[in-house]
């Protein structure tokens, strides 16, 4: 030990000598996330035609950027979050949100009826709450698994200083609540954070309002309208 008044760190305690005493005190830094900073620094856009490590990752970016999306189309997204201060984040749930034509932010919860620009859904490959592989060319750090969730929330997680994980979520537009050529937003924030994640690469869909025919029950002529076409 160092001479008395000096701390010295060995393991996850701190030790100093008082006169004829040892002081152990335990180091809690990285206990809380007062400093730990996320970053939400990639995305993608993934079709429902696979498993969590075999569907066709149709979008990706480390920057801002988007796609034209159809309305009523069951799709992925994910997003890779990344530790960049050095310090623990505590366990937190991560939920994704939208912002359409620039109105707020809004979770995205499942719906049934469908009662939002954007609702979670359920996929046809993928089981809710599946962890994540790393699938994003992001950070080259240690990589821990995240989930699938489906109703746009995560379960718990814990991630490391300077460590990483992917986050996936199911989602689809209701043609009833946009209109074409709409802007949509996407981001995943922390549950109970100290502050927001940072977001060096949000997505933003345009929107692309499908149209359908359906028959004329009286005449038998048909009528456009404007509906979900994965739903109808």
């Amino acid at each position: 030990m160092r001479r008395s008044g000096r701390w010295v760190r060995l393991g996850r305690s701190w030790y100093t000598v008082e006169g004829w005493r040892l002081l152990r005190v335990p180091d809690i830094r990285g206990a809380v996330d007062m400093d730990a900073a996320m970053d939400q620094n990639v995305w993608a856009r993934i079709l429902d035609d696979g498993n969590e490590a075999g569907s066709t990752i149709s979008e990706e970016s480390d920057a801002d950027g988007g796609w034209t999306q159809d309305t009523g189309e069951v799709f992925r997204v994910r997003f890779e979050m990344v530790e960049t201060s050095g310090n623990n984040a505590n366990t937190r749930t991560y939920q994704l949100e939208y912002n359409h034509e620039g109105g707020g932010w809004n979770t995205v919860g499942a719906g049934t009826p469908i009662q939002s620009a954007v609702s979670a859904e359920t996929s046809w490959t993928i089981t809710d709450g599946e962890a994540t592989s790393d699938r994003l060319t992001g950070s080259a750090g240690v990589f821990g698994a995240g989930q699938y969730a489906e109703d746009g929330l995560t379960g718990a997680f814990t991630i490391q200083a300077n460590r990483h994980t992917e986050f996936e979520y199911c989602v689809t537009i209701d043609a009833a609540q946009v209109a074409d050529a709409d802007t949509i937003a996407l981001r995943v924030i922390m549950s109970g954070a100290q502050s927001t994640p940072t977001y060096g690469a949000t997505p933003t869909m345009t929107v692309h309002k499908i149209e359908t025919t359906i028959p004329h029950k009286v005449t038998g002529r048909k009528q456009a309208a404007v509906h979900d076409a994965a739903i109808w």
